[in-house]
């Protein structure tokens, strides 16, 4: 298994790096996507406002804004209905995953691992060192 920048086995960790990745933007950043999530909410279907929206929010992953606007994801694909949708099925599925820890069923995974976490990725290193440390020791073959 490969784990590449990684979330935090836990939810209360990803819940404080989500707070601290917006603390770290700027003041116009921030009223940029509320200017734009009301543009969304007030007009759904907008796939303009939807991508900037998460060109803003995926900068902080790509280094820069225009790297992020090279992603080759499209977090606004869809029907109307499914982007009108969209926003409820985030809140919805977060929350279905409920208060989350992943680490005690980590060392049941029978599988070699390689994590990869880049000391400048916007979550934290801290995150990965926790897989690593809940992920069964064996011994190199």
């Amino acid at each position: 298994m490969i784990l590449v920048g990684t979330i935090p086995p836990e939810r209360s960790g990803l819940v404080s790096a989500f707070q601290a990745l917006t603390a770290a933007l700027d003041s116009a950043t921030l009223r940029r996507m509320a200017e734009l999530s009301r543009i969304r909410q007030a007009n759904p279907d907008d796939r303009a406002a939807c991508r900037e929206y998460y060109q803003l929010w995926f900068t902080p992953f790509f280094g820069t804004r225009e790297a992020a606007g090279r992603m080759k994801g499209n977090v606004y694909a869809g029907s109307p209905e499914s982007l009108r949708n969209k926003q409820n099925v985030d809140r919805f599925t977060f929350a279905s995953l409920g208060n989350w820890d992943w680490t005690s069923s980590l060392r049941r995974a029978a599988v070699p691992t390689l994590i990869i976490q880049g000391e400048l990725d916007p979550l934290p290193i801290e995150s990965a060192r926790r897989w690593a440390a809940a992920m069964p020791k064996r011994p190199a073959s």
